[in-house]
């Protein structure tokens, strides 16, 4: 990311069938020093996580995705 870059990351749990919730809600503004982590979840039924822009320029983001066993 680089200065006037920003995004909005959401996580969501699947709960109810389908039915999901915000679970965390994070905006990410300007150039990083370093990777942004989110804090750790424990999720029932599934999940699913949002990155918006809301400012700034088009980017490809790399990512993932840990599971504790």
């Amino acid at each position: 990311m680089a200065s006037g870059d920003e995004y909005r990351i959401k996580i969501y749990e699947k709960i109810n069938a389908g039915t999901a919730r915000v679970v965390y809600d994070s905006t990410v503004e300007g150039a990083q020093s370093s990777p942004f982590v989110s804090p750790s979840l424990v999720v029932g039924e599934g999940w699913d996580v949002t990155v918006i822009k809301v400012a700034g320029t088009d980017r490809s983001i790399p990512w993932s995705l840990r599971k504790i066993s």
